[in-house]
């Protein structure tokens, strides 16, 4: 569920920077995989919060994005 919103993210990153999204996706979706896993291991949160970490912070870059992008129109 967390890599959905982090894939939401990577696709406003996508359109923003103008590069095709499902890349863009992809890329930040492993690497949020990676960095769940790291901050589990690494620290002393827990996985359902390194997990909630990862998953408002993939919402809010995505949201932030898709407002500041050039192709929406306010």
């Amino acid at each position: 569920m967390p890599l959905s919103h982090m894939a939401f993210g990577g696709i406003a990153l996508g359109y923003f920077l103008n590069i095709y999204p499902i890349w863009t996706a992809t890329i930040v979706s492993v690497s949020a995989a990676m960095g769940i896993t790291k901050l589990r291991k690494s620290t002393k949160i827990s996985g359902d919060a390194a997990i909630a970490v990862m998953l408002s912070g993939g919402l809010g870059m995505g949201v932030i994005l898709v407002s500041a992008s050039p192709w929406i129109y306010h």
